[in-house]
């Protein structure tokens, strides 16, 4: 049996930047394509951020009407961004109907 054939690669996604000695991580994904993929490279043209943010995990679009992408950041989105889960320092809430403003602790 092929040592790959239960094995799924990825490409793995990271921009962090560092302001005061302290790190913030601005993005992180893992896409399956080793292509480009045009909704990963349309959230990452502009990635508007706000140092002060909390880090959520969202969904955006994906070429497949059945799947969603899912990334990491404290970066935020006026348009196909559906934030799922937020992280406040060692606190886990899940964002209900995509509303940050309405949490749930993990």
């Amino acid at each position: 049996m092929p040592a790959t054939r239960f094995s799924e690669q990825r490409v793995t996604q990271n921009i962090y930047i560092e302001r005061d000695e302290e790190i913030y991580r601005l993005w992180g994904a893992a896409q399956t394509a080793f292509k480009e993929v045009p909704e990963y490279s349309k959230k990452l043209s502009f990635l508007n951020c706000e140092l002060t943010n909390k880090r959520v995990d969202f969904e955006f679009t994906h070429y497949n009407a059945n799947r969603k992408n899912i990334a990491t950041s404290i970066c935020r989105r006026e348009e196909d961004f559906t934030p799922n889960m937020l992280y406040d320092g060692d606190k886990e809430y899940v964002v209900n109907n995509g509303n940050i403003n309405k949490l749930t602790e993990y």
